[in-house]
C-alpha cells in the first residue's frame, strides 16, 4: 500500500510539474506580453519598462527558473485582470468552490442510491444499509423454475447455475 501511495504521489507531482512546463510555455509563445498590455500608440522605452518590470528581458530559462521557484514558493502571481494577487483571489472564490462541491456530492449519493435501489427490486434499504431482498429472489427462481426449468434460471439471477 506504501508502494502504490508513493508512486501515485510521483505520478502527481510529475503530471504538476508538465502542466506547469505546458502552461509557461504556452504564455510565453502567445507573443510579447509587454507589446499586449501597453497601449498602441507607446514608446518602445515604456515597452522596455514593462518587459523589466515583467522580467520578460531576461533569457527564457532564467524566466522558468524563476517561474518554477514562484510556484513552489506558492506565489502565483498578479492578475492581469483584477491588478490583484491571485493567490488572494483564490482564496476569496474557494468556500463557494468548496460548497458547490459537498452539495453536488450529497445531491449525486442520495438520488445515485434512490435511483440505484429503485432500479432493481432485489436490494432493500434498511437501517444498516442496503441488503438483498432474497424472498423476492427466491420467488422469482420459483416461477422461473416453474415456466422453463434450468434455462430460465439466468432469467431469474442474470447467471446461469
Amino acid at each position: 500500500m506504501l508502494r502504490f501511495t508513493l508512486v501515485r504521489l510521483g505520478q502527481a507531482i510529475l503530471v504538476l510539474f508538465v502542466v506547469a512546463t505546458v502552461v509557461f510555455l504556452l504564455s510565453r509563445a502567445s507573443g510579447n506580453y509587454a507589446e499586449l498590455v501597453a497601449p498602441p500608440d507607446a514608446p518602445p522605452e515604456t515597452i522596455k519598462q514593462i518587459e523589466q518590470n515583467l522580467g520578460l528581458d531576461k533569457p527564457l530559462i532564467s524566466q522558468y527558473v524563476d517561474y518554477m521557484k514562484d510556484l513552489l514558493h506558492g506565489d502565483l502571481g498578479q492578475s492581469f485582470a483584477y491588478r490583484q494577487p491571485v493567490r488572494d483571489l483564490i482564496a476569496h472564490a474557494l468556500p463557494n468552490t468548496i460548497e458547490l462541491g459537498v452539495c453536488a456530492f450529497a445531491f449525486a449519493t442520495v438520488f445515485g442510491l434512490a435511483i440505484g435501489v429503485r432500479s432493481d427490486g432485489d436490494w432493500i434499504l434498511t437501517d444498516l444499509g442496503v441488503r438483498r431482498n432474497a424472498k423476492r429472489q427466491r420467488r422469482r427462481e420459483h416461477a422461473a423454475h416453474r415456466i422453463g426449468g434450468r434455462r430460465c434460471r439466468v432469467w431469474a439471477d442474470g447467471v446461469s447455475r
